[in-house]
């Protein structure tokens, strides 16, 4: 997530608990290594590489775009993903009040890619 400006916004879900259907979110922004913190705020540290795929559908989009990513992309060999954090990236041209500006959806994996979804 490097280069990351102060529009870009992620969200991370990790620690997954497929017995109970449960797991962690945290949205925020890219930090520094070393960065101080603000009390109260928690860190993450994610390592690739992540599978991409990007759309300029509505966040309303979201759920059937990990299912395509999971069901379709990720189950191919040149894939091959991985069970660890997922990240949703939300670019500058994001509205978080109307839900217009297209999103990204990351999946571990083991190859780099930049995919579309329908």
């Amino acid at each position: 997530m490097k280069g990351a400006g102060l529009e870009d916004y992620y969200g991370l879900v990790f620690n997954f608990d497929e017995e109970a259907g449960a797991f962690d979110y945290m949205c925020g922004q890219e930090a520094p290594v070393g960065a101080l913190i603000s009390a109260g705020f928690g860190t993450v540290t994610i390592e690739g590489p992540y599978a991409r795929f990007a759309t300029g559908a509505h966040i309303s989009t979201m759920q059937a775009a990990w299912g395509e990513v999971y069901g379709i992309w990720l189950i191919k060999p040149e894939f091959r993903a991985r069970h660890d954090a997922a990240v949703e990236y939300h670019p500058p041209a994001f509205n978080g009040m109307t839900g217009e500006g297209g999103y990204e959806v990351w999946g571990r994996s083991t190859a780099k890619g930049l995919g579309a979804l329908r």
